[in-house]
């Protein structure tokens, strides 16, 4: 019998098991790679584990198994433990991808425009170096968006860039936002250069157009989610079936039939299995990914991470300014006991708010507090520049709206509006005050003249919390600090933990030092 077959390309590899017996085989190697959710039970007294997602990926009728090339050595190591011999059980076929670039189809930044700061020796650090990914890890506002376009810029290729697809932006007659906003305010690129890339649909309408050489396009930005799909069917069925519904390029042959061997990942530190499944099957030479911060509270996350952008592959700032003066805002309730904030694996601040909002006199008590800290906090800096702007964070829509209502009558001259679901991106850019969950507003949400951040939500996640502070761009205004204020009921144990870990571990060396402000508000429940 011929030897089972590995083929090895630039970020992925790819096992080919013979027979079922071989797929039996590689299946304890991929049980390492399956996140799992452990949690108490507590009617059965037991702790409880159950898988989340596998990060190697098997096609539908397990002819071809994926992972990250960077796990490949692991893989022949358990191999040998398995007195599996090279050769003559197993061979590895290393692949090149023959990828010719487009030629005069990049976008260039305008005439006036220069690196600065870190941007340089990132652009260095990325361009000079070989295949594989690579990621940035400039702070929030320090230019990863413009880096990537100088990137390709350097590169003298077409701009491919996958993100969610609330970060493309939109381009409307009173408002530009999200990435299209950068490349209208820095680069020479025209409207009508630009394409987004949502659905199936759309996907199948690039790859026809480029193989029938009609995609002048210098910047293609994709929806994650459409790929995920694209995936998806890939691994549901045979390449002759795939094609047959329309899709006439395999993931494999995706840079090739764009005419991109380098693409670009904004902000990879969310939706960890998808990026891990990108890497695993985009066939291109090289990613480059960008995020504020990579580090997860989760073990797991953090590991398939260091497979995904290796250590050595991320181009680490030398120099942090702090211009985020961080404020922890204490309070109190009279009757803690009453205020429900567990969930089935612990603290869950939705369940908080919920408990807020069903005593209507505690709703206004606590809106009061926010309205009180709106006031004293950062309405009184708009003298300085009227055009400043407030993000108020919460947990849950129901929250958003209701606070949103609440300000907008302590407030009528202002424009104070919500942000979350199918809000439109304006009430982001140009309200005043502005309220959105931090799933809404954490990421990827470039507002003008941000001036304060008012962080209800208690949290532990270092992600979260360093990306949703990052919303703090340097203002204009020279000396300026912005407020970070986050909120710690001092009645709720995992309040003061989460608050002891920004104070002395997430925020430190990142931010100015937290200053701890006891408000000395006891609300009534």
């Amino acid at each position: 019998m011929e030897p089972m077959r590995i083929e090895a390309y630039p970020l992925q590899f790819i096992i080919y098991p013979r027979n079922q017996q071989d797929v039996e085989l590689v299946r304890p190697w991929c049980k390492n790679f399956i996140r799992v959710n452990q949690y108490w039970d507590k009617r059965r007294k037991t702790k409880v584990t159950t898988p989340v997602a596998a990060y190697v990926f098997f096609s539908q009728d397990r002819s071809q198994i994926r992972a990250m090339g960077t796990m490949l050595p692991d893989f022949i190591a358990y191999l040998n433990l398995a007195r599996k011999v090279e050769g003559k059980d197993f061979i590895i076929e290393e692949k090149s991808l023959d990828i010719q670039l487009v030629e005069n189809m990049y976008p260039e930044v305008k005439d006036f425009i220069s690196p600065r700061g870190e941007q340089p020796n990132l652009i260095d650090f990325v361009t000079k170096n070989h295949n594989g990914c690579y990621l940035m890890t400039l702070a929030p506002g320090e230019g990863k968006s413009l880096s990537a376009i100088m990137i390709c810029q350097k590169l003298k290729q077409r701009m491919v860039c996958i993100m969610r697809p609330g970060y493309h932006g939109e381009q409307k007659e009173d408002s530009i936002s999200g990435w299209i906003k950068e490349f209208a305010k820095s680069t020479k690129v025209e409207p009508h250069e630009i394409c987004t890339v949502s659905g199936n649909k759309e996907l199948k309408s690039i790859i026809n157009l480029a193989l029938n050489n009609e995609l002048h396009y210098k910047v293609i930005l994709i929806s994650n989610k459409t790929l995920q799909f694209y995936f998806k069917y890939y691994e549901r069925y045979s390449e002759e079936e795939f094609k047959d519904l329309g899709f006439n390029a395999t993931p494999m042959e995706l840079g090739k039939i764009l005419g991109v061997d380098t693409v670009f990942v904004d902000e990879v530190h969310q939706d960890s299995h998808f990026q891990c499944k990108l890497v695993s099957y985009l066939g291109v030479n090289k990613m480059v990914g960008a995020t504020g911060t990579i580090k997860s509270s989760d073990a797991f996350v953090n590991k398939m991470a260091a497979y995904a952008y290796p250590v050595k592959n991320r181009y680490q700032p030398k120099d942090v300014t702090p211009h985020v003066q961080p404020t922890a805002f204490h309070f109190k309730f009279d009757k803690p006991y009453m205020i429900r904030s567990e969930g089935f694996r612990g603290y869950n601040h939705i369940n908080f708010e919920k408990s807020i909002l069903k005593r209507k006199g505690l709703t206004k008590q606590y809106f009061g507090m926010i309205d009180n800290l709106v006031f004293n906090r950062f309405l009184t800096r708009l003298p300085i520049d009227p055009e400043y702007k407030c993000l108020i964070v919460v947990a849950s829509i129901k929250m958003a709206r209701e606070l949103a209502v609440y300000l907008k009558g302590c407030y009528p001259d202002l424009e104070v509006n919500s942000f979350v679901e199918d809000d439109p991106d304006s009430n982001a850019f140009n309200s005043t005050i502005c309220v959105s969950t931090h799933q809404s507003s954490g990421t990827g949400l470039d507002i003008p003249k941000l001036a304060a951040v008012f962080m209800t939500v208690a949290i532990g996640s270092e992600q979260t919390n360093i990306q949703v502070q990052g919303r703090l761009r340097k203002l204009p205004n020279e000396g300026a600090l912005h407020d970070f204020v986050y909120f710690v009921c001092d009645d709720i144990t995992a309040h003061t933990k989460y608050h002891l870990d920004k104070k002395n571990r997430i925020f430190k060396g990142k931010l100015l030092p937290v200053i701890d402000f006891d408000s000395n508000i006891v609300l009534e429940v």
